[in-house]
């Protein structure tokens, strides 16, 4: 869509009649699994929570389901993430990549990331590691990655398959809910660990906060919240990303963010944001319902009140990103 620079506060006032039409093409666009029985894109060995499809020996931590529906949502988000950030990287090694480099997309969930990266870069060569294999279920195109891109099981939080300085460039993304706060200082220690000398590691990732939000929002938030510190999980983690990076003696650190709206501003962003965050609030339900104590009638109707109030409150959500290079 060119370059497509996002101000949260410039008052574009949507008329109420594009408003319900953005609502009524994410709805339409909504992806449903279904109840089971039988899910034919998931492999043995899936537990299912009400509708919800999940790995037992997936991250305990990890809230989220590994069905289908979950694949398109993080594929879609992946997509926005990257009209928003104007790419799939803010580190500099674009001319590295262009030579040839070796990258690790630690912690890969769908693999799109990568698939994506390795067609753009193909002089470089890509691996792409998560503790359970969602890349190889539901992923339509997963057939069609180009031969660049390697998948393996791996788990970031004991030691990775690889040796020490085995990348140039090391990615992570979207992973504040995959690892309990303990667990943290192992997770980036080893993602320097395989970061050679002069490499650089890019941390992105986000926070459990709406902002903008309504009261309705910020209940909800609150709520998710909660639910998320039971688990272990600290939800600001994003935002200390460049201290860690600097307490970590990385170099040339930089840390920012960049502002995702939800269901407003141009229409393709408006439109797939409205239909992401709705099957973000949703595929927590599983999870978060029996964690709060709450029924399944009283979280839904929880979900239909921040869904009313996002385009009025012209609500967005930050992503966050930090980038260092290894002395």
């Amino acid at each position: 869509m060119g370059n497509f620079v996002f101000d949260p506060f410039n008052e574009q006032p949507d008329a109420e009649d594009r408003v319900t039409r953005i609502f009524q093409a994410a709805r339409f666009l909504r992806y449903e699994s279904g109840p089971p029985p039988v899910d034919p894109s998931l492999p043995p060995g899936f537990k299912w929570i009400g509708d919800r499809g999940f790995k037992p020996e997936g991250n305990p931590a990890y809230p989220n389901p590994c069905d289908a529906t979950e694949v398109l949502r993080l594929n879609n988000q992946h997509k926005q993430i990257r009209i928003v950030l104007q790419g799939n990287q803010m580190a500099p090694v674009h001319e590295q990549l262009k030579n040839g480099a070796r990258v690790l997309d630690a912690g890969c969930g769908t693999g799109i990331w990568t698939i994506d990266m390795a067609h753009t870069y193909p002089a470089s060569d890509f691996t792409a590691t998560d503790m359970i294999d969602i890349f190889a279920h539901g992923m339509e195109n997963l057939a069609s990655a180009p031969p660049n891109c390697h998948f393996q099981i791996a788990d970031t939080t004991k030691r990775l398959p690889f040796p020490d300085e085995a990348f140039d460039y090391v990615f992570q993304r979207l992973a504040f809910s995959s690892f309990r706060e303990n667990q943290w200082p192992k997770v980036i220690s080893e993602l320097i660990r395989v970061t050679k000398q002069g490499g650089w590691l890019e941390l992105v990732d986000a926070n459990a906060m709406i902002e903008n939000a309504g009261p309705s929002g910020l209940d909800f938030c609150l709520r998710i919240k909660q639910f998320l510190t039971l688990r272990d999980i600290n939800t600001d983690y994003a935002l200390t990303l460049g201290e860690v990076l600097k307490s970590a003696a990385l170099q040339d650190v930089v840390f920012d963010h960049r502002e995702i709206p939800i269901g407003w501003g141009p229409e393709e962003i408006a439109i797939p944001t409205a239909k992401t965050f709705e099957n973000t609030l949703r595929c927590l339900k599983p999870q978060a319902t029996i964690a709060l104590g709450l029924g399944d009638k009283e979280f839904d109707e929880m979900v239909e009140e921040v869904l009313m109030e996002i385009v009025s409150q012209k609500c967005y959500w930050n992503v966050f990103y930090a980038y260092g290079r290894k002395p």
